[in-house]
C-alpha cells in the first residue's frame, strides 16, 4: 500500500468515526426517539451498501444492515410498536436495491453474499411486521386462520430461494433459512395454537409444499446438471 493510499485510508476512517461521533450526540443532545435512530441507521447502511460504500471494504455495510435489521426485529418483536415498522420496510427496500446490484455488477464475493443474507433477513423480518400490524393487531385479530399465513408464506419463499437459486451457497442459504422458520413454526407453534381442521390444513399444506418443493429442486438439479 502507498503512502496515498494510507493517507485516504486514513482520512475516511477518521472521517466515519466523527460522523458516527456526531450521529451519538444528535441523538443524545437532541433527545432523538430511539425508533427515528433505527430508522436513519437502516437508511445509512442499506444506502452504502447499494452504492458498495465504502470502495475498499465492501461487505462492512451490508453486514451493518443486518445488524440493524437483526435489532430492529428484536425490538419490534418485544415491544410491538408501530414506528419500528419503517426501519424494517426501508432494509427490505435498500436491501432489495444491493441485491440487484451485487448480481448485476458483483465485484466482491463476500459483499455478494453478505447482500443476499441482508435482503434475506430484511424479508422475514418486514412480513413478520407487516404481518403482525395489519393481521394480528389489525383488522384479522378475531381471525384464527391468519396464524397459517406467515407459515405457508415462509415456506414458499424458502422454496422460491431454494429452487431459483440455482444451487448457489447465499441464495440456497437464505432459502434454507425460511423453511427452517417455517417447519419450527409448524411443528412448535401451529400445532399449539391451532386446533382441528385448522391444525391439520396447515400440517398438510407444509407437507404437500415439501414434497412440490423437492420435486422441484430435484428437476433444477438435474438441468443444472
Amino acid at each position: 500500500m502507498d503512502t496515498t493510499t494510507k493517507h485516504s485510508t486514513a482520512l475516511a476512517g477518521a472521517g466515519a468515526a466523527f460522523l458516527i461521533l456526531a450521529g451519538f450526540f444528535l441523538w443524545r443532545d437532541l433527545s432523538l426517539p430511539h425508533e427515528l435512530v433505527m430508522t436513519v441507521l437502516a437508511l445509512a447502511s442499506g444506502a452504502a451498501a447499494t452504492l458498495r460504500w465504502p470502495r475498499r471494504w465492501p461487505m462492512v455495510a451490508p453486514a451493518l444492515l443486518i445488524a440493524v435489521t437483526v435489532a430492529s426485529t428484536g425490538w419490534f418483536t418485544l415491544e410491538k410498536q408501530t414506528s419500528l415498522l419503517p426501519p424494517l420496510l426501508i432494509a427490505l427496500a435498500t436491501g432489495g436495491a444491493a441485491l440487484l446490484r451485487s448480481l448485476h455488477h458483483g465485484e466482491d464475493r463476500l459483499a455478494d453474499r453478505l447482500s443476499w443474507y441482508a435482503f434475506g433477513a430484511a424479508l422475514l423480518a418486514a412480513t413478520w411486521g407487516v404481518y403482525f400490524h395489519f393481521f394480528t393487531a389489525g383488522f384479522a385479530a378475531d381471525w384464527v386462520a391468519r396464524r397459517m399465513i406467515p407459515t405457508v408464506a415462509w415456506l414458499g419463499m424458502g422454496l422460491g430461494f431454494l429452487v431459483l437459486g440455482n444451487r448457489r451457497p447465499a441464495p440456497t442459504h437464505v432459502g434454507l433459512g425460511f423453511i427452517g422458520v417455517a417447519l419450527a413454526k409448524a411443528a412448535f407453534y401451529d400445532t399449539s395454537h391451532l386446533q382441528g381442521g385448522l391444525r391439520i390444513a396447515v400440517l398438510g399444506a407444509v407437507g404437500l409444499l415439501l414434497v412440490l418443493g423437492a420435486r422441484l429442486v430435484g428437476r433444477s438439479s438435474k438441468e443444472a446438471a
